[in-house]
């Protein structure tokens, strides 16, 4: 009898268990295009892990890359060859081919490194870390391969490289533009920024999506369409970003025209991301899964779908 009791209170136990975990629902999130545009990098949550994963951008060879990675804010090597990515405190460097994860920054403590982005030739990763205070954060600069990790600013979040690899735009800084020695090009800053292709503009979130001339230094409101989260398309006809009530909204780069909402869309876990080819990537609504379509909306379809 003792021992039936054991196995009664075990499988109760399991029963209360299992359900609690099993409530979390598995969600896709933070799409980003590979630089050929053939491949989407993006997160899987499941109940019991996260995991980096990829998949085609026709929906095929879908397959984990990084498994249990709690990996954040992806970013693609111009080569296509390696993702960088957040995880834990650090920033982490994963070869596609292969799976072999390098751990490029070894924070612990109240320190934390995130939101890292590429150069466009391949040999620098500029990232946000947290340090000083509590929600102190500065802008690093470091060697693809982790060396000459070092500090540009003192404030600042999501340092995002221009084309051309000349310049570094931030959001929520003093200093919208500068150079990757931290010198000022152009003071100010909004929430998030994105380049024009030929970096002659910076659009970022400024009471409405705000676009600087870097050549001129002026300054207009394109829309009031966007809010957050802007990512230029490749041939600079076009910006997507966030819109109230967290769709993706996608606007005329000229001016600020609507072309598209997506209404079964969620830029909760990151915004869009463009192909060269012009399809748009972001996740579906809940999460649910990783959409791709054409910036009018044709050619909408799902790629994932885990809810």
């Amino acid at each position: 009898m003792r021992g039936l009791a054991v196995a009664v209170a075990a499988l109760a136990v399991l029963v209360l268990v299992g359900p609690a975990r099993g409530t979390e629902p598995l969600r896709d999130f933070g799409p980003v295009f590979s630089p050929d545009g053939h491949t989407i990098a993006f997160v899987r949550v499941t109940p019991v892990q996260d995991s980096l994963m990829l998949v085609g951008s026709d929906g095929r060879h879908l397959r984990t890359l990084v498994p249990n990675a709690a990996a954040r804010y992806l970013t693609w090597s111009p080569d296509g060859r390696s993702l960088a990515y957040a995880a834990g405190r650090n920033i982490w460097r994963v070869d596609v081919a292969t799976g072999a994860t390098e751990q490029l920054t070894h924070d612990s403590g109240d320190n934390e490194d995130w939101q890292p982005s590429w150069s466009p030739d391949g040999t620098m990763i500029a990232y946000d870390r947290f340090e000083r205070c509590f929600r102190c954060t500065g802008v690093w600069l470091m060697q693809a391969d982790g060396s000459n990790q070092h500090e540009l600013r003192q404030d600042g979040r999501r340092p995002a490289w221009s084309p051309d690899g000349t310049k570094l735009a931030l959001s929520l800084s003093s200093a919208l533009v500068i150079d990757p020695s931290g010198e000022v090009l152009l003071p100010g800053g909004g929430a998030y920024t994105a380049w024009s292709p030929r970096a002659v503009y910076v659009a970022t979130e400024d009471r409405g999506l705000r676009l600087y001339n870097l050549t001129t230094g002026a300054s207009r409101v394109l829309t009031h369409a966007i809010v957050a989260k802007p990512a230029w398309s490749l041939d600079g006809a076009k910006i997507a970003g966030e819109s109230t009530g967290l769709h993706v909204t996608i606007v005329r780069a000229r001016d600020g025209a609507l072309v598209r909402r997506f209404a079964a869309s969620n830029t909760g876990g990151g915004g869009p991301s463009w192909s060269p080819a012009g399809l748009v990537a972001f996740a579906h609504t809940g999460s649910c899964g990783i959409d791709v379509a054409r910036a009018d909306g044709t050619h909408q379809r799902r790629l994932t779908r885990v809810c």
